[in-house]
């Protein structure tokens, strides 16, 4: 698939891996859209989304799924926590 221009999170803000942020890092910067790769996302097949040119995966982070969990980049695993829907 083709990467996405971002991830909406809020209003006119979008989600942004900070350049050399790995494993463990909190992926969830939001910024004003802009055409920088580090806003890129590509979602898979597989229901994980990973940015272009980083590797890892989005990751909700310990696998938790209560409100406010952060988002985090991860090797990806295939688990729960990194499957992923998009909407429209």
């Amino acid at each position: 698939m083709p990467p996405c221009c971002g991830i909406r999170v809020y209003g006119d803000k979008f989600l942004e891996a900070w350049p050399g942020h790995h494993e463990g890092h909190v992926g969830r910067h939001l910024a004003l859209q802009r055409p920088e790769d580090n806003q890129k996302w590509t979602p898979r097949a597989d229901g994980s989304i990973r940015g272009i040119h980083l590797g890892p995966c989005l990751d909700a982070n310990g696998a938790g799924t209560a409100d406010g969990t952060p988002a985090v980049l991860w090797t990806c695993n295939d688990r729960n926590n990194q499957q992923w829907n998009t909407l429209p």
